[in-house]
């Protein structure tokens, strides 16, 4: 018996020991693996390759949980051909590439200031050398300490009312978007909407959601011009209905992203671009975000183009994540890399839902332990990004799936998981 004892507690200990002497050699191959990234880097920077002019895009931020993030591409190497490292404080950086794209991402460690990256391609070599150390958050934007317009919603007051769930309150209280469709009747909401947010000085979100909904299939000129002078009219009369009031306004969420058969005739190609024509019309207080998908679907240089066939330049940006819930800084990526191809484009990100990130199948229909994002807010401290908006309507179905009603109800149970999950 004492043998056996004996016997066993050698062999743990040699467990034990030899667990220890991995995890060592675990830690010195990392240290190794750090200082060899780092000597590959200097041999880089002293292999005689000829330095080009920088056009390094960097961009940097405090990330939810208080670390420094930054990100860099270079904007002249669109051909994704190239490598990019990264210093600070004399140590090299862990870089991730972003969806296979020529994009980067890195943590800063605490105390880190500063960082230098390098980009390498063939026998050329760019470097930009970045001091983070005095930035903090973005104190401008157009809705920098603004607030936003709080819309009534009768299942949600019944539900807070009569006891039910009172937690509903946590998504009720805050500003949301009124979505506009098709064939209804909205000149008097709109003109109600208006109405109360100019009493409590707040700027309401509005959703167009129109064009994106029209009938495919191959269809005849005179059908075309019939559907498409129908929504022309029907852009102008909402615009008339504002009255000259600030407002902010998503178009047509998913019609780039689908690129459906609203886009299959190049004749076809522009109605997105006529439609910020008429509602711009060179108004200052009406803000008009293209809608342009999230970074998990269409890619940037693709999204890029559609844009600009979008006239993109008549808008005041795009429209990042409505109704889905890829995170915030992800979409941040997908902005920055979407102006790396057209120039300098803010953009509004939907957090209504976005708290726990999508799910590990990248469900878009009334996923499960999801969690409500940040607050609606116009401090974001990004310099591009304008605003974080709740446009979907925290709670209200994405349809018929994984046990939801039909789209657009109000689901309880849905909206207080979003909330406890949060």
């Amino acid at each position: 018996m004492t043998r056996n004892i004996i016997k066993t507690t050698s062999m743990r200990n040699k467990l034990l020991i030899t667990l220890l002497l991995c995890l060592f050699a675990a830690i010195i191959i990392f240290s190794l693996r750090g200082f060899a990234t780092f000597e590959y880097v200097k041999h880089i920077q002293n292999s005689g390759k000829t330095e080009v002019s920088t056009d390094i895009v960097t961009y940097e931020y405090t990330d939810q949980d208080g670390k420094r993030r930054v990100f860099a591409f270079d904007n002249s190497w669109k051909d994704k051909t190239y490598e990019m490292f990264a210093l600070s404080n004399d140590r090299a950086v862990s870089l991730v590439q972003k969806n296979g794209n020529a994009f980067y991402s890195a943590t800063l460690p605490a105390g880190n200031n500063g960082v230098t990256f390098i980009a390498t391609r063939g026998d050329e070599i760019t470097k930009k050398a970045i001091d983070i150390s005095q930035k903090t958050t973005r104190a401008s934007g157009p809705f920098f300490g603004a607030k936003f317009y709080v819309p009534d919603h009768g299942e949600m007051d019944r539900l807070i009312q009569n006891g039910e769930a009172p937690e509903i309150s946590e998504i009720r209280n805050q500003p949301r978007a009124v979505w506009l469709g098709a064939g209804e009747n909205t000149a008097e909401e709109i003109k109600e909407v208006m109405k109360e947010a100019n009493v409590s000085q707040a700027t309401p979100v509005f959703v167009i959601y129109y064009a994106s909904l029209f009938p495919c299939g191959k269809k005849t000129t005179s059908e075309w011009n019939e559907m498409t002078k129908d929504y022309f009219a029907w852009l102008l009369e909402f615009r008339r209905n504002i009255g000259g009031g600030t407002a902010i306004v998503i178009l047509e969420p998913d019609a780039l992203s689908y690129k459906s058969c609203i886009y299959e005739d190049p004749a076809e190609t522009n109605i997105i671009g006529r439609a910020v024509s008429i509602l711009k019309n060179k108004d200052a207080n009406l803000h008009v975000y293209i809608d342009a998908g999230h970074s998990g679907w269409v890619p940037a240089k693709e999204m890029s183009e559609r844009l600009v066939s979008a006239h993109i330049g008549e808008a005041n940006g795009i429209s990042l994540n409505v109704s889905n819930f890829t995170r915030t800084e992800d979409n941040i990526v997908y902005g920055m890399e979407i102006s790396s191809f057209i120039g300098k484009t803010p953009f509004v990100i939907d957090t209504s839902r976005n708290g726990n990130g999508p799910d590990e199948n990248n469900e878009w229909c009334n996923p499960r332990r999801r969690a409500l994002g940040e607050n609606p807010t116009g401090n974001t401290g990004h310099e591009l990004a304008d605003a974080y908006l709740w446009i979907k309507i925290p709670g209200e179905s994405d349809g018929d799936c994984n046990g939801g009603p039909e789209e657009g109800i109000f689901w309880k149970d849905y909206a207080l998981e979003l909330i406890r999950n949060r």
